[in-house]
């Protein structure tokens, strides 16, 4: 597949994104189909949850409109910040707990039908004029929404952020979303969580053995 003559902003784990001016375009690497991507974040969109607005989507290669910003993780530069990400991360936590499921999702986590975002990271939110906006809708599915949340616990304690300056806000990030989120409810989802993260090929070691140690950790929790 021919790369576009177009800027590249982004590089994530299974996707680029690209600047065509007023819009941007998501391309999946492997060439797999986008469109159950595109139909949830309409869903989203249209229940009230700040996503971009799909403007087409053909196979693996989606358009959206631009969303102008920095990401919540770069925009975490020191404790304030971090703890602000961390409560912007429960309010987005907070939309979704409004929206069911649109029919066709898979259900990953329980026999719930809400709506899951499964990945929702300072990485993925970009901070608007208008607001937090969510990104990347690749793995949406339905379920419980505490798993959603224990999915959150998980890759904001565990995963490599890309810059070693964020290594230290990681306690501040994670205390305000803590007292903004209902922890006892996805303690119950850590550990299903934990083995979907170290299942997927792109969850390096290091990462594996911060997510194993997390999830020793919480058994131990009273």
């Amino acid at each position: 597949m021919a790369e576009p003559a177009a800027l590249l902003l982004a590089r994530g784990r299974t996707a680029d994104v690209y600047d065509l001016g007023d819009t941007v375009l998501r391309r999946r690497r492997d060439g797999g189909s986008l469109q159950a991507e595109a139909a949830v974040m309409t869903w989203a969109a249209a229940h009230g949850v700040s996503t971009p607005r799909v403007v087409t989507c053909t196979g693996p290669d989606m358009v959206l409109e631009k969303v102008s910003g920095a990401t919540m993780l770069e925009s975490m530069h020191d404790p304030a910040s971090a703890a602000a990400a961390g409560r912007v991360l429960a309010e987005l936590h907070g939309q979704l707990d409004k929206v069911s499921a649109p029919d066709g999702l898979p259900t990953l986590y329980g026999a719930g039908r809400s709506l899951l975002h499964g990945d929702l990271h300072p990485g993925n939110v970009i901070l608007s004029d208008a607001g937090p906006v969510l990104i990347d809708w690749t793995d949406a599915c339905a379920g419980v929404r505490a798993a959603d949340v224990a999915d959150t616990w998980t890759l904001i304690s565990c995963f490599d952020p890309g810059g070693s300056h964020v290594e230290a806000l990681r306690a501040p990030l994670l205390d305000a979303f803590f007292a903004a989120v209902d922890i006892a409810a996805a303690r119950p989802w850590l550990e299903r969580v934990a083995q979907r993260r170290l299942a997927d090929p792109n969850t390096s070691s290091e990462e594996s053995a911060r997510i194993e140690a997390l999830c020793r950790r919480n058994e131990q929790h009273p």
